[in-house]
C-alpha cells in the first residue's frame, strides 16, 4: 500500500479520535473504505448484487406476485443457479448429481 494512503489513514484516524464515537461516524466509514482500498478483491460498484437481485424482479413482474413459499423456492434454486454460474459449474450437472454441496461438486 502507498505511503500516502497509510499517512492519511493514520491522520483520519487521529482526527477521529477526538471526537466523541457519538458525534463522529467517520471511524467506521473509514474502516469500511479500508478494508475496500487494501482488498484487491473487493468490487467498486454493486453490478453483482444488483443482477442477482434482477432475476427476482423480473420473475415478479412476470407472474404479477409471488407467495411466500414460492417466492422462497424460487430464490432457493436462483441462489444454487448463480454460486454454480460464479464458480463456473454446471447448474443442470449439479442438479443431476444429488450432491448438496456445490463446494464440493466438481
Amino acid at each position: 500500500m502507498p505511503a500516502t494512503w497509510e499517512s492519511a489513514k493514520r491522520r483520519y484516524c487521529e482526527a477521529c479520535s477526538r471526537w466523541p464515537p457519538t458525534q463522529h461516524p467517520g471511524k467506521p466509514l473509514l474502516q469500511a473504505f479500508a478494508s475496500f482500498i487494501e482488498n484487491n478483491g473487493v468490487p467498486w460498484h454493486n453490478n453483482a448484487a444488483e443482477r442477482a437481485l434482477r432475476h427476482l424482479a423480473v420473475q415478479r413482474k412476470i407472474s404479477g406476485a409471488l407467495s411466500e413459499k414460492g417466492a422462497g423456492n424460487y430464490l432457493r434454486i436462483l441462489s444454487i443457479a448463480q454460486t454454480c454460474r460464479f464458480q463456473r459449474k454446471s447448474f443442470l450437472g449439479f442438479l443431476l448429481s444429488k450432491s448438496t454441496n456445490i463446494d464440493e461438486y466438481r
